[in-house]
């Protein structure tokens, strides 16, 4: 997706619900567009959730928020799921999580 459409997209959610999406893109799509004019971008106001492989772990480049989840795997092996499955971890401890889910 563009950066236009990711916009787009943004927008229409907040208008329909009047909350901005928590956004799911890989680093490299913050990468790639970092410096290019962000101010006033509706994409600023989302959560982000970052997919991101190559990392020990990422960091969003300015001016976005800092990650609340970050897909670390797309490999993982867990009892029970018969194949493999992706990982994520919350970029904070228990209590902020559930402080999060519950707003």
């Amino acid at each position: 997706m563009s950066r236009a459409g990711a916009e787009h997209f943004v927008e229409h959610i907040n208008d329909a619900v009047g909350e901005y999406p928590l956004l799911y893109l890989p680093l490299s799509f913050l990468s790639e567009h970092e410096g290019s004019g962000w101010t006033g971008s509706p994409l600023l106001m989302c959560d982000l959730f970052i997919a991101d492989y190559n990392h020990a772990a990422p960091v969003a480049p300015w001016p976005f928020k800092p990650w609340k989840f970050w897909q670390f795997t797309n490999h993982a092996t867990v009892p029970g799921v018969g194949n493999p499955c992706d990982l994520s971890r919350w970029n904070g401890d228990r209590a902020s999580l559930e402080s999060w889910w519950s707003a």
